[in-house]
C-alpha cells in the first residue's frame, strides 16, 4: 500500500462506508446537506498494518489548533486496540487502546498520540516512519486522509 493521499485502485476491494445524511451524522442543527459535512471512509488490514482512508466533504474546513488540541477542529481520531495476546477476546483484559489524532495542521499532516494502552509512549506528536505513515491533502471542499499504522505502534 502506497500512502500518498491519493485514493486509487489499492482501495477498490475495501468496503466503503458513506455518511452523507443527517440521520447518519452527529445531530448538527444547522446542517445544510452533504457539502456541509459528509464522509466516505474505508479500512483494511493485514498482519503488519492497519490502513484507513477517508474523504471528508466540508465547505468550511476548520483546523486552527496545535497538535495537542487538534481534536477541537477538523481531524480524524482513531482508537486502535491490538489484542495480539488474545486476552481481550478471552475476556481477561480491559479494552484499552492507543488513541491517535490525524490532522491537517498549518497545511501539514500531523499525527498526535492522545493515549497509549501501556503508557510506554507519552502523549506527543508522532514522527512518521515506515510503521506510521499519514498523508493529507485538500482538493476543493474535500479533505483526503490516508493512513497506515503498524501493529507494533499499538500496545
Amino acid at each position: 500500500m502506497t500512502v500518498d493521499g491519493i485514493i486509487d485502485s489499492e482501495w477498490d476491494n475495501a468496503p466503503q462506508i458513506v455518511l452523507d445524511d443527517i440521520s447518519k451524522l452527529y445531530k448538527e442543527e444547522n446542517w445544510k446537506g452533504y457539502r456541509d459535512l459528509s464522509v466516505a471512509f474505508s479500512a483494511m488490514y493485514d498482519e503488519d498494518y492497519f490502513y484507513f482512508r477517508a474523504t471528508v466533504t466540508d465547505e468550511d474546513f476548520c483546523q486552527e489548533m496545535d497538535a495537542p488540541r487538534m481534536w477541537k477542529g477538523d481531524c480524524i481520531q482513531l482508537g486502535l486496540y491490538n489484542d495480539a495476546d488474545g486476552l481481550y477476546a478471552k475476556k481477561k483484559a480491559e479494552p484499552t487502546y492507543d488513541g491517535l489524532d490525524f490532522g491537517f495542521v498549518g497545511g501539514e499532516p500531523v499525527v498526535y498520540r492522545t493515549q497509549c494502552a501501556t503508557d510506554i509512549y507519552p502523549r506527543s506528536v508522532v514522527e512518521q516512519n515506515e510503521d506510521l505513515e499519514f498523508k493529507c491533502r485538500q482538493e476543493n471542499i474535500d479533505t483526503i486522509y490516508e493512513i497506515k499504522v503498524g501493529w507494533d505502534n499499538t500496545a
